[in-house]
């Protein structure tokens, strides 16, 4: 049983410079492949689905990394089975 997983990221909240483009080709990738993997949204700069919702409908998980609960449950999501998560963040800086 190989228990490796791979998280990828794309990061930065300027906008239609193609984060959620290389997503949803690598999804799409993954899935041609048939590697099982797992779609998050943290983008707190939209706050009701975002943008990878138009491509993946509910299979989308939206999280608030920004909060004690939201790292909580990204932390949970990265238990489960998928060796792949997918990822589409907006870093907000303080």
């Amino acid at each position: 049983m190989n228990s490796e997983k791979r998280v990828i990221l794309s990061m930065g909240c300027k906008g239609g410079v193609g984060k959620t483009s290389i997503i949803v080709s690598l999804a799409e990738w993954f899935d041609a492949n048939q590697i099982p993997v797992k779609l998050l949204d943290l983008d707190t700069e939209n706050k009701t689905w975002g943008s990878l919702n138009h491509f993946f409908g509910r299979r989308i998980s939206k999280v608030n990394i920004h909060s004690p609960a939201g790292l909580d449950a990204f932390i949970d999501h990265l238990a489960e089975g998928a060796p792949v998560v997918l990822a589409d963040i907006c870093r907000i800086s303080s």
